[in-house]
């Protein structure tokens, strides 16, 4: 069997001669044969957006009927994108982060999402953090209000993101020592809350960024360890891993535009902080999206993550009079859509899941329709339009039941 390596070599020796832009389209992976039109749009939008590389997938009713990468991991070399190619997800990191924290709900019974933060009963009753609400400008008996439902809907009054850098200069410690108890401390020493925790919602990485330190107070374990061996690793997402912890060979090199517009690699891309995990820094694939956004559904074909009741919870809105765009973790729309998307230098995502009698505008019936989609260059603009048009062909699609792409694999 050709190894993962072999293949990289193999391809890039027979690319030297060619200049990576004049390479042909690659299409590789599996889906049913009445979804084969895809293949124009997806490439086209590509084109249109100049991504080099994208991992697509595509489930009904809980089974995976499309998975297919297109294009170039990486133009340096003409590497095909493969549908096991990760690709930096960005923020859509925080839709994992919210189910691991809900898994945690539902493993330890004295702890919920209305538990709050702060102060006696608190979930982090840090002696350094009631030092910087006391002398930071966040005023402490409105921040000891807040809750694992305000960070979870970005309610919480937190208001832009923690700095791993600041956190490492402030507590004269090294960079790499630096953990999201430091980030968390500078961050309450330097910013007022924005408004009254649960009356208004502006998206903050802070907010899950926080919660990757809930999942280790509550846990006991890392935040990295405990989302994979609660999460990844028992519904089979395999291919899900902290941005730069592991190199296969199955990463998607990340690119970035040119002066021209053109896509190129971009050959020095740092690695993100451990302590932005939480809220954009892992890597993934299309399949291993759909296959999270799965483990939610309820559906009886597979076991979920969730119990039904924290299921329904996550797919929620907490605070439907502050705002009607934020459940727990996802963003959602007056009509229950589902979505996150994700932008980073190098890469992006976008994920979507259609509840149960969800219809289109053109009377297409999406319901149980999940889509993803991840590519290997900073542009998340180009993906919502085309996740549309995937989850149209799949709800309008002639697909037998019995046809399930996760059906022998994890």
């Amino acid at each position: 069997m050709t190894s993962r390596r072999t293949l990289r070599s193999a391809v890039a020796t027979a690319a030297v001669a060619l200049s990576p832009l004049a390479l042909p389209a690659q299409i590789i992976g599996e889906g049913h044969p009445s979804l084969d039109p895809l293949h124009g749009p997806i490439v086209a939008t590509m084109a249109q957006a100049g991504i080099p590389g994208a991992t697509v997938a595509a489930s009904r009713g809980g089974r995976l009927v499309f998975n297919k990468g297109f294009g170039f991991a990486d133009l340096g070399t003409g590497f095909p994108m493969t549908p096991r190619t990760r690709c930096r997800i960005g923020s859509t990191s925080k839709v994992l982060t919210a189910l691991a924290l809900l898994k945690l709900t539902d493993q330890v019974p004295s702890f919920t999402t209305k538990r709050t933060l702060y102060g006696p009963g608190g979930v982090v009753p840090d002696y350094l953090f009631q030092v910087a609400l006391d002398y930071g400008p966040m005023h402490p008996l409105i921040a000891g209000q807040i809750r694992i439902d305000h960070l979870l809907s970005h309610s919480s009054g937190f208001v832009g993101g923690g700095s791993p850098e600041a956190a490492a200069q402030r507590f004269g410690i090294p960079l790499e020592a630096v953990t999201y108890r430091e980030v968390h401390a500078d961050f309450l020493f330097r910013k007022a809350l924005g408004y009254f925790p649960g009356t208004d919602a502006v998206y903050s990485n802070h907010n899950l960024g926080l919660c990757s330190l809930v999942i280790e107070r509550v846990s006991g374990l890392g935040y990295a360890n405990y989302v994979d061996s609660q999460i990844c690793h028992p519904i089979g997402m395999d291919d899900t891993v902290p941005t730069g912890s592991t190199n296969s060979g199955w990463e998607a090199t990340p690119h970035l535009y040119a002066g021209s517009g053109a896509p190129i690699v971009w050959a020095h891309r740092a690695d993100p902080h451990p302590t932005e995990y939480g809220a954009g820094g892992w890597s993934s694939t299309a399949r291993d999206l759909v296959r999270m956004m799965c483990a939610g559904d309820k559906l009886r074909n597979r076991t979920d993550v969730l119990l039904p009741a924290t299921a329904d919870l996550m797919a929620s809105r907490p605070y439907p009079a502050a705002t009607t765009t934020r459940a727990h973790g996802w963003a959602i729309t007056k009509s229950g859509k589902l979505w996150h998307n994700g932008s980073i230098g190098g890469g992006a995502s976008y994920i979507a899941r259609f509840p149960a009698g969800y219809v289109s505008a053109g009377g297409i019936d999406l319901s149980e329709v999940t889509v993803a989609v991840c590519v290997n260059i900073q542009n998340a603009g180009a993906l919502s339009a085309l996740v549309d048009s995937v989850a149209l062909a799949v709800g309008a699609a002639s697909l037998p039941r019995s046809y399930d792409l996760f059906v022998g694999s994890r």
